[in-house]
């Protein structure tokens, strides 16, 4: 196991957005915008860019990349501003740039295809950086624009005559990158598509022996998913900040309207704030989510029932019990939920919080699940339930402990447990 120890929460976020749906990751509160500092921006960098990169500004990115590394102001691995602007390849250029200022970069797709790349540098001097710049390279183009120095790969570029929406309409985070997903697979879909074909024909050829599972139809989960991601996708953003000493990263994923995983959410914004006050910040791990029980579970549904029956019949039973309680749980659930999991000094701990539309109901289901004799032959052995209360708020307390080598040997009766 792996654990990350960095000064933040995760919670996933889901919520509708016009034109689409959008899908939201976050592990924070979000710091004041500074709109004005953007426009500047959107007016030197080319509006059909698949891709668009904006700094608030070098000294910000690199304090938030030394406190996501640990580095303490005195110490030697602390990456210096001359590590960041190393790729620049010229001291001249780098000691012209304005530490302080938002700095972008953008990539549109050029005659062939071809991606080509745009800079908007932050000066001090215009004038000195345009000369600094190095004579051999020909494949670089710039132009002054008043105090940036902008720089392309493509002979062709010329400055915008207007302003990109998309840029202007970015919230200013230390670091954030927006990517037009939508073009990028309308440019890349039909090779994209000839991979998959191609995997698909090589797993069907491969002979599945007995009592191992059939590697094509677990591989088909997969492929679906991706089809329905291409199939849906608008545009991702993922953005990076700092707010009181604590990293905050953010996702923000759209998708097409009565695209495929539009589907996924029930159509209706939720709140999802006061789940939020149910778990604890600190925990290692923390998420929420508000989605389309139907559709989520038949999918989970459809994969289990493809793979069962290769699996092996100790497996199989594990998966069946799976099955049986999605099946029994589903239509008293609302789609909301909330969970987290942390280490304490007993072991690992974890709380859920689902929407129950049939409180009592569901949690004869969960009891039942817990007490299924299905889980003790994988190595889980449950004690409880245990009543507790604190300020008037009761539930039941159930402690699971995990024989690992003999949850191993249940999939594997060969395996070597060190």
């Amino acid at each position: 196991m792996i654990v990350l120890a960095l000064p933040l929460a995760f919670a996933t976020l889901i919520a509708p957005s016009v034109g689409g749906t959008t899908y939201e990751s976050a592990t924070g509160l979000l710091p004041i915008v500074d709109a004005a500092a953007v426009d500047r921006l959107s007016e030197l960098l080319p509006a059909d860019a698949f891709l668009v990169m904006r700094a608030r500004s070098v000294t910000k990115v690199l304090a938030d990349i030394n406190l996501l590394m640990g580095n303490a102001a005195d110490s030697p691995e602390r990456i210096t501003t001359a590590d960041l602007l190393d790729p620049l390849d010229s001291s001249e250029i780098a000691a012209t740039i304005a530490l302080d200022r938002p700095i972008g970069i953008a990539m549109t797709f050029g005659v062939g295809g071809q991606p080509q790349v745009t800079a908007a540098l932050p000066v001090i001097d215009a004038a000195a950086a345009l000369a600094a710049l190095p004579k051999n390279q020909p494949d670089l183009h710039a132009l002054a624009a008043g105090d940036y120095l902008v720089v392309s790969s493509s002979a062709e570029f010329q400055l915008p005559t207007g302003t990109s929406a998309v840029i202007a309409g970015l919230p200013m985070q230390d670091l954030i990158v927006h990517i037009d997903v939508a073009a990028v697979m309308a440019k890349f879909r039909p090779m994209i598509d000839m991979g998959i074909e191609q995997a698909e024909i090589a797993l069907d050829e491969i002979e599945t022996q007995p009592g191992q599972p059939d590697t094509a139809a677990l591989s088909e989960q997969s492929f679906d998913i991706a089809r329905a991601f291409m199939d849906s996708a608008q545009t991702l953003q993922l953005s990076l900040d700092e707010l009181h000493g604590r990293l905050r990263f953010a996702g923000h994923f759209t998708v097409k309207e009565g695209s495929p995983m539009s589907k996924w959410y029930t159509g209706e914004r939720r709140d999802l704030a006061r789940l939020a006050g149910l778990v604890d910040p600190a925990a290692a791990f923390v998420a929420m989510s508000s989605c389309n029980p139907q559709v989520q579970a038949r999918s989970a549904l459809e994969w289990m029932d493809s793979v069962a029956e290769s699996m092996p019949e100790n497996v199989r039973e594990l998966i069946d019990l799976e099955r049986r309680v999605w099946r029994e749980m589903l239509p008293k659930t609302g789609g909301m939920n909330a969970m987290s999991i942390d280490l304490s000094v007993d072991g690992l701990k974890g709380l859920s919080y689902i929407e129950a539309l049939e409180p009592q109901a569901l949690i004869e289901s969960v009891r039942s699940f817990l007490a299924a004799p299905e889980l003790a032959k994988f190595g889980m052995q449950l004690e409880g339930p245990t009543a507790r209360e604190i300020e008037g708020t009761t539930w039941s307390e159930y402690r699971m402990a995990l024989d690992v080598e003999t949850f191993a040997r249940a999939f594997d009766p060969d395996v070597q447990v060190p």
